[in-house]
């Protein structure tokens, strides 16, 4: 009998090191690897009300132009342009972060930036130009490759980027409306 009771009062202390242990781990928040806690780091950070043309080349090709405060299609000036289409591109471009930063990279193509799939360019009112080089989707994360003209870094980006500019010049024509009078 004396044995069974030490036997238990082993177990029980093993059960309580073991809560003791689940209670350190869960409520000191202690993470698991320094990798955990990455820092974003800023790609891009200018003023949507400071670009003055923006440009896309690649598969779809966009070029607008804004003037007096209105977008138009710089290859079609007559087509009535939905001006917060345009807008919402640039709130995708004016603030992008990145949780990965590769500083410097041995090999653009192995990115796909040697030959880069999408180029924006914003064309700036004090005449500077923030163009950005889209390179191939990660197999595993689903994110793209980006580098910025003018610096060596190349980051990763979320896949929306791109999805919002995979659109023709036709996607922005605005629709016109019939007006009617019923009798």
């Amino acid at each position: 009998m004396k044995k069974q009771k030490l036997h238990f009062w082993i177990l029980a202390a093993v059960c309580l090191l073991c809560a003791a242990a689940w209670f350190l781990v869960r409520y000191l928040d202690l993470p698991e690897s320094e990798e955990e806690e990455a820092a974003e780091v800023t790609v891009t950070d200018f003023n949507a009300g400071d670009v003055t043309a923006l440009t896309t080349g690649g598969e779809y090709p966009l070029n607008f132009v804004k003037e007096d405060g209105t977008w138009y299609n710089a290859e079609d000036r007559n087509a009535s342009i939905q001006q917060s289409m345009v807008e919402n591109l640039l709130t995708y471009i004016t603030h992008i972060t990145s949780e990965t930063a590769i500083e410097e990279p041995d090999d653009l193509s192995q990115y796909g930036l040697d030959e880069p799939a999408m180029t924006i360019t914003a064309t700036l009112e004090n005449g500077t130009s923030v163009i950005l080089h889209i390179g191939e989707s990660n197999s595993i994360t689903g994110d793209y490759y980006l580098q910025v003209s003018g610096d060596d870094t190349v980051y990763t980006v979320g896949s929306s980027l791109v999805s919002t500019f995979e659109k023709t010049p036709e996607d922005f024509v605005e629709e016109e409306t019939e007006t009617g009078t019923e009798n």
